[in-house]
């Protein structure tokens, strides 16, 4: 599912942080992210983005695909809530019937 949504952004607006991604990268990926202007789209895997980050540039977030524990959803949004969080912020979950 990363893999699908990175390709629908366009070129260099987004960046990803997935299990593939080493920890000691992360943290420059994140770095871009809040303060890179032309990076708009932050996709990330609830495991492994989901603590220990600021996203405070983000004004949304979208979860695509929810883990069995909703403790983690809350951790992943509490993400973008924290200490510089000065816009409101929108939660999307992207749920199809039947799923």
């Amino acid at each position: 599912m990363i893999d699908v949504l990175y390709r629908r952004v366009s070129p260099g607006q987004a960046v990803v942080i997935n299990g593939d991604v080493p920890t000691r990268k992360r943290g420059d990926i994140v770095a871009r992210f809040q303060t890179d202007p032309n990076i708009r789209v932050f996709i990330g895997n609830v495991t492994a983005a989901g603590t220990g980050i600021t996203l405070t540039s983000a004004s949304c977030t979208a979860f695509a695909q929810l883990p069995w524990l909703p403790g983690k959803v809350l951790q992943a949004q509490d993400r973008v809530y924290r200490i510089g969080q000065d816009k409101e912020v929108e939660q999307v979950f992207l749920v199809l019937p039947g799923s």
